[in-house]
């Protein structure tokens, strides 16, 4: 009986991109097959597929619904280190009264450790993924096919 070993990161990070480069729906396909084999893998290979980064990629109405599955204090931390791009799209899906809150408190907050703020921003790609999965969210992919109803 063989034990299977954690994943080395650089060999997740290549096959991320391998992945990433044969497009939406057949990576989908493979990390399923991949799935029933080695759960960890496949998990580990979703976790660095999409980054906080690739939140903009969101749709504003799915960034709404993000937004509302996560505490506001883990928001917060994440968006110490966000990439711009990411908090305009934050700020610009919140109320104008939630806006000015949201900003005073980030602007009022103490320096954070980055593992802190990395495991927030990790906690909010996973809940993505998941609501991605349950059909509560959409998340535009390059090389996705466009879904319409």
């Amino acid at each position: 009986m063989t034990v299977r070993q954690k994943p080395r990161p650089e060999r997740v990070l290549h096959m991320a991109d391998v992945l990433n480069k044969l497009g939406h729906s057949r990576a989908q396909n493979l990390l399923l097959r991949l799935a029933t084999r080695d759960p960890r893998l496949a998990q580990a290979l979703r976790l660095v597929m999409f980054r906080f980064a690739d939140l903009v990629q969101v749709r504003d109405r799915s960034f709404q619904v993000l937004y509302a599955a996560i505490e506001r204090d883990t928001w917060l931390l994440a968006m110490r280190s966000a990439p711009d791009a990411i908090r305009t799209k934050l700020l610009a899906n919140l109320s104008v009264r939630a806006r000015a809150m949201f900003t005073d408190d980030l602007d009022t907050m103490s320096k954070q450790r980055r593992s802190d703020v990395e495991q927030a921003q990790a906690q909010i790609v996973a809940t993505a993924l998941r609501l991605e999965r349950e059909g509560k969210v959409y998340i535009d992919r390059p090389g996705a096919p466009e879904v319409y109803v």
